[in-house]
């Protein structure tokens, strides 16, 4: 069972996404009208998904989130879907690693369930931390200072979790640019140059499979390089 949190003052928005989402017997929907109690509900609650409306009066929607992450395990969790009035109010949401999508109105309910069943699917992958990232690059012999290195790092994280049909380079690129405050070019020519500096001539002691199609492909594209690390990642986590 999945549980869903609703958030948002407006009792007929609220309403609307609750009624639409019950249809799934799979999915336990709560919801909530005063935004003042929206952090005790949150935590009350632990929901697998938090669906919050950006127009709170009380309190913003970005103090809420700040309050629901203030936790190491909470900050982790990629549970949130913003519904926003404004578009521009987008621009509120950089580096907020605990929003997962964000829906503006008027709102696709259809669009906002077959989210949620895609975040179903990257909760129960395996968790892979960053550790476990920089450990298989120096193994690589990449330097792990660089630049690239940090972008690439954050890019396998995307490709790992994020379902196929919803992975792109060029949304890797522009969310690692919001994140380090970069043109989405510098963040691909950054990442470009890391997998090109990899001595792939010089990688005998590799032995895992997987990883030894890095030695075997002709052109390394970031592509095929994410594709062969997060094969591996998964096939080490079964």
């Amino acid at each position: 069972m999945q549980k869903i949190l609703v958030a948002n003052e407006n009792i007929k928005q609220n309403l609307s996404i609750c009624n639409y989402l019950s249809i799934d017997k799979s999915l336990d929907i709560s919801s909530i009208t005063d935004t003042a109690s929206i952090c005790r509900a949150y935590f009350e609650i632990n929901p697998n998904v938090f669906i919050l409306d950006s127009s709170c009066n009380k309190i913003s929607y970005t103090d809420i989130l700040d309050k629901i992450s203030d936790t190491p395990n909470e900050k982790q969790k990629r549970n949130t879907l913003i519904t926003l009035d404004k578009l521009n109010d987008n621009l509120k949401l950089v580096n907020m690693s605990k929003v997962y999508q964000v829906f503006p109105k008027p709102l696709n309910l259809s669009e906002i369930y077959s989210t949620i069943n895609l975040m179903k699917d990257k909760q129960n992958t395996k968790y892979l931390s960053q550790e476990e990232i920089y450990s298989l690059f120096l193994n690589l012999n990449l330097s792990l200072n660089s630049k690239g290195t940090h972008y690439l790092v954050c890019a396998v994280l995307q490709w790992y979790y994020n379902p196929i049909s919803i992975r792109s380079l060029d949304n890797i690129f522009n969310f690692i640019a919001s994140q380090y405050d970069v043109s989405k070019m510098s963040v691909r020519s950054a990442v470009r140059r890391t997998i090109n500096s990899i001595p792939l001539s010089n990688l005998d002691h590799i032995k895992d499979p997987f990883l030894k199609k890095l030695t075997n492909s002709e052109l390394l594209t970031p592509k095929t390089f994410l594709n062969i690390i997060t094969k591996y990642f998964r096939e080490k986590k079964k």
